[in-house]
Order: structure tokens, then sequence, then C-alpha cells
């Protein structure tokens, strides 16, 4: 296959697992400076299980967002960063970070949080 996977069930045939969130597995007291996110369109929800994380550390956060997802929303993460303050960028063809002020899709994005530029 593929080796694509998705939260929603899109085959005859699944795998339930079972899911944690970041916050109930990294201690307060370890600084998280980055994260990267590929979780098919689930990105909002891997988000919402870094809350502590993400408001004690600010970190940088590399996602996805894409309109062939099959969650509800595909731009959430984007909206839900951008609501914290975060700043997007993509990377561009020459391997800079290039500003980008809405979302580009099936591009890896890259949030970051102004103060630590």
């Amino acid at each position: 296959g593929s080796g694509s996977n998705s939260i929603v069930s899109v085959a005859e045939t699944f795998e339930e697992v079972v899911a944690v969130a970041l916050d109930d597995v990294i201690p307060s007291n370890v600084a998280v400076g980055f994260i990267k996110i590929d979780a098919q369109g689930a990105e909002e929800i891997v988000l919402k299980g870094a809350q502590r994380i993400i408001a004690e550390c600010h970190p940088t956060i590399m996602f996805e967002a894409d309109s062939n997802s099959s969650m509800d929303d595909p731009l959430a993460a984007f909206k839900n960063l951008k609501s914290l303050g975060y700043e997007f960028a993509i990377i561009n063809q020459n391997g800079n970070l290039e500003a980008i002020s809405e979302p580009v899709d099936e591009k890896n994005i890259v949030a970051t949080f102004p103060e630590k530029h």
C-alpha cells in the first residue's frame, strides 16, 4: 500500500489504535522546541492534545493543510495556531522559508511564534 493512514476509515478493513495526548506523555519540565505533525487531516486533534506544551513552550510546529483530508475542517490547525499568535511560512523550492498569510494546500507549513524568531 501507500503507507498512508487516516483517522477516518476509508477502507473496508481497519485497525483501532489507542491515542494519547502529548500533554499527557511529555512532562511540564521538558522544553519542547519543535513539533512535526503528519496526521492526515487530524492536525487539530493533535494540537488539542498539546495545549499545555504550546502555551508553555511556543514550539515551532510543522504541519500540513490538506483540503482532501476526510476531517471536517482541514484548515482548523492553521486557524487555531493563528489565533494563538503564530506566524506561517512554507519552505520554497530554494529551501528558504517564505512567509504566507493564508494556508497553502498540500504543503508543509512552518508555524513560528514571533518571540522565537
